[in-house]
């Protein structure tokens, strides 16, 4: 009996460490330049669209012609933060990323409004904390927040049973 208590503990005190640890860790000392920009998502709809808010992009000269607005918005693509988290969580993509890539093509706007550079992420990052128990999904955040606290709840109750009929022994 004593060996499971030591057992679920263990993973309690794993399963709280992994939670609470960071996404990514942060990078606040960041130098923005060429291909590595600072972006913030749209909405909450799960698109790849992001506005460059630091850095700028290196436009190949073959789509330079094309991609004559200024705007800073950018479609992307490959290792991005919109591959991280589920649909259930996209509280997550409201943060500011750091991303690092190359401009690889373009995508239309929609009714042909103009064109906007797809960026291939190859690397990205965050500015701030962000612990990686808001990103699970939603049967293992609501068992995470719930489970954790039964168990260690439990496990003082039964330690306090314990301590009480070891003292209950001795007289």
């Amino acid at each position: 009996m004593k060996r499971f208590f030591i057992i679920i503990w263990i993973l309690v005190i794993f399963f709280t460490i992994y939670g609470a640890l960071p996404v990514r860790i942060p990078d606040k000392n960041v130098v923005f330049g060429a291909d590595k920009v600072l972006v913030q998502h749209h909405e909450y709809t799960g698109s790849p669209d992001f506005t460059i808010i630091k850095g700028v992009l290196s436009i190949p000269d073959s789509l330079k012609p094309i991609l004559t607005d200024s705007s800073n918005d950018i479609t992307v693509l490959g290792n991005t933060p919109v591959n991280y988290t589920s649909d259930d969580n996209l509280d997550f993509l409201m943060n500011d990323f750091i991303l690092e890539g190359k401009v690889t093509g373009i995508d239309s706007i929609s009714d042909g409004e103009g064109y906007r550079p797809v960026f291939k992420v190859t690397e990205w990052g965050m500015i701030k904390y962000y612990a990686r128990f808001w990103t699970f999904n939603i049967v293992f955040f609501i068992l995470y927040f719930t489970l954790l606290p039964v168990i260690f709840i439990v496990t003082l109750v039964v330690i306090a049973i314990y301590l009480i009929k070891k003292k209950d022994k001795k007289v």
